[in-house]
């Protein structure tokens, strides 16, 4: 068999942390090998432990303090970076996490999310840029998601053709992904449109 992923999970509710455990026993690829209820307890350990994905709860962080989540802790190069969610942030939180796992997620979503997730940072680790979005990269990104043309997106957002043209180039060197299809998915996996927004 071969080797299992390994995640940390940083959550201050024993009940989630217990549900995560349960719900990845189910698959045979991922291992919740530590555990963590401060961000205090996981930088202690940081230095001396190598998660493939580190899963932690939004609610864990003061944003007054600081503007970027990454900015709270260490997190080893290639480690994946996945929100836990329980109640409503915000989605400029949420856009700083790889992805995020929803509590009312099922089995197979959970594992297309952290399978996401360690695909978008074995991928970043070969551009410093990848996932490096600006704010009007997202803006367009998710027009784009939602199905409009360059034509509607440059009259919604009173650019030039050529400017959104510009800007889907720079998406898809930064994330990598060239199809409509393949840019849908990202964008729903990281919470920037909702199912509804592409029926």
């Amino acid at each position: 068999m071969a080797s299992k992923y390994k995640i940390a999970v940083v959550e201050p509710a024993p009940l989630l942390v217990a549900g995560i455990k349960a719900l990845l026993e189910e698959c045979g690829e991922f291992e919740v090998a530590y555990t963590f209820n401060t961000l205090h307890g996981y930088e202690i350990r940081a230095p001396h432990i190598q998660p493939d994905v580190l899963v932690v709860s939004p609610a864990l962080f003061d944003f007054s303090a600081r503007a970027s989540l990454r900015s709270f802790f260490t997190l080893p190069e290639g480690t994946a970076l996945v929100g836990l969610v329980a109640s409503h942030y915000d989605e400029k939180t949420l856009r700083q996490f790889d992805v995020v796992v929803d509590v009312f997620d099922d089995l197979q979503s959970v594992l297309l999310k952290l399978r996401t997730a360690l695909k978008l940072n074995s991928d970043s680790a070969d551009s410093n840029d990848s996932y490096n979005l600006s704010d009007r990269e997202l803006e367009i990104l998710v027009a784009v998601a939602k199905g409009l043309t360059n034509k509607e997106i440059a009259e919604q957002h009173d650019i030039s053709v050529n400017t959104v043209i510009t800007h889907r180039k720079n998406i898809t060197r930064k994330t990598g992904i060239k199809s409509v299809s393949g840019l849908t998915v990202y964008a729903l996996l990281n919470n920037l449109i909702d199912q509804t927004d592409v029926e």
